[in-house]
């Protein structure tokens, strides 16, 4: 599983068709990054192993440093 792989301990939506007509997702894998508002900031569709773990950190940090 990603997230224990990489140690994360904040939330995952878990996808139920609800949060796929909701976010209107049309491919699989998709990472969506949400603010504290359920705002959605970025948008990450597919995944390239190494390339997206990368842009996936880089969000994450940024988002923190945002709100530190």
């Amino acid at each position: 599983h990603y997230r224990d792989k990489n140690k994360i301990d904040y939330a995952f939506i878990q996808s139920s068709e609800q949060v796929l007509k909701d976010y209107a997702v049309s491919s699989f894998p998709i990472f969506y990054f949400l603010n504290e508002n359920r705002e959605i900031v970025k948008i990450i569709r597919g995944y390239s192993e190494g390339k997206t773990d990368k842009e996936i950190n880089s969000i994450i940090n940024e988002m923190i440093k945002e709100h530190v």
